[in-house]
């Protein structure tokens, strides 16, 4: 992470901003129940348009209801999604999900994540990276996710942040096809003296 971040105190889900070089403001916060309608629209978008980086289709998700969306945003100490906003607008989510099947320490797993595609590619996602890692840093000793075989630009920021490839596995993609999930594992926790 860099140090011109800045720092985020998610524990409260306080927004930060950032300002990019065209001097809009860009807030990121914690999604709640009021934002399932702006996550929704976001969503299907990445399901048309990216859809082969995803699990579930664009037509499963297109069919839940209004309520669904609402309690896919609703946060608690186990879960929650990280919003980019330039003004009102939704642009970009990280999601966060506690894991039950980790199998040493209390695990995250890293999923949901996307940037419209007009916001790509300018450097105004790493406060979202920040506020996800700070708020997994703050309940868990590691996170875990997988990365389709052949996105470099996600392998690359998550290398850079120090995560460790740790297996891979055919996965069927929502495309319909089947292709290799890169699992990745980073440590949030300081190591206990001794155990390195």
């Amino acid at each position: 992470m860099s140090s011109l971040l800045p720092k985020v105190d998610i524990a409260r889900a306080n927004p930060i901003e950032v300002a990019d070089r065209n001097v809009r403001r860009f807030t990121v916060r914690a999604l709640g129940e009021n934002d399932g309608g702006a996550f929704k629209a976001l969503r299907l978008e990445a399901l048309r348009t990216d859809g082969n980086y995803f699990g579930t289709s664009y037509d499963e998700e297109r069919e839940l209801t209004s309520d669904q969306w609402r309690q896919r945003c609703k946060r608690d100490d186990g879960h929650c999604i990280f919003g980019l906003f330039d003004g009102s607008k939704l642009i970009g989510v990280m999601e966060a999900t506690k894991c039950s099947e980790a199998e040493e320490g209390k695990t995250v797993l890293w999923g949901s994540a996307y940037l419209d595609r007009a916001y790509r590619g300018k450097g105004i996602a790493a406060p979202l990276y920040e506020a996800r890692h700070a708020w997994s840093k703050q309940r868990f000793d590691f996170a875990i996710f997988f990365i389709r075989e052949g996105n470099r630009r996600s392998t690359e920021i998550h290398r850079k942040q120090g995560a460790e490839h740790t297996h891979d596995e055919p996965k069927r993609w929502a495309d319909g096809t089947v292709a290799i999930a890169q699992w990745y594992r980073t440590q949030l926790a300081s190591p206990a003296p001794g155990t390195v």
